[in-house]
């Protein structure tokens, strides 16, 4: 077995938010920009449940590599852990715990890969555990904060971005970043022409 881990910054949530948010399976997955998730079971979860299975189609825009999943899953309180066994897949588990801290927690991901797992694959599989990671952390930190912004922005986030393939949300950047410049260009032009229609 080989095991790559990654460990988050300091995330001002308590502990209990931090599970109840990573248990969220389907969203939790989509929090990885390389990948695109279908089909997933069961669409929602209860906080009773402290373990079942799961399914769902990925695929990882990174590498262009498919998976059929099928995963079951425990989770533990105190200590905060969530496990996820695969089967028919290299790699064959994903943890997370949760640790606690002052005015917070800090999150730690392990993914454990079978001897199968080709070598080479392994700086693909360490970069793509370091963005989910970051991922994540971004958004428990929005999570946290309050306000009407927070609230927009994380309303954009469930509803639109996360939901999006990573091809998705590139076009979407891409196109709000040509909307930007021809706002730009809008402007100078209107005070071009004011200053010159001044004189």
């Amino acid at each position: 077995m080989r095991v790559i881990k990654r460990t988050s910054r300091d995330i001002p949530l308590h502990p209990d938010a931090v599970f109840s948010i990573i248990s969220n399976f389907e969203r939790t997955f989509r929090l990885n920009p390389h990948w695109i998730i279908k089909n997933f079971q069961p669409k929602k979860l209860t906080d009773a449940e402290t373990g079942g299975a799961m399914s769902f189609d990925l695929e990882d825009y990174g590498s262009g590599m498919s998976f059929s999943v099928v995963a079951s899953f425990e989770r533990v309180e105190k200590p905060y852990k969530i496990q996820i066994d695969y089967s028919g897949w290299n790699k064959c588990l994903t943890s997370f715990f949760i640790g606690e801290i002052d005015n917070g927690s800090r999150l730690t991901v392990e993914e454990t890969y079978t001897e199968n797992e080709p070598d080479e694959n392994f700086e693909w599989h360490n970069t793509q555990l370091t963005y989910w990671v970051r991922s994540i952390s971004a958004y428990l930190g929005l999570c946290s904060r309050s306000g009407l912004r927070a609230r927009a922005n994380k309303f954009f986030m469930d509803r639109f971005w996360i939901p999006a393939t990573p091809s998705g949300r590139r076009i979407s950047i891409i196109l709000l970043k040509i909307s930007i410049v021809e706002l730009v260009i809008i402007i100078a032009i209107i005070v071009m022409w004011s200053i010159f229609s001044g004189k």
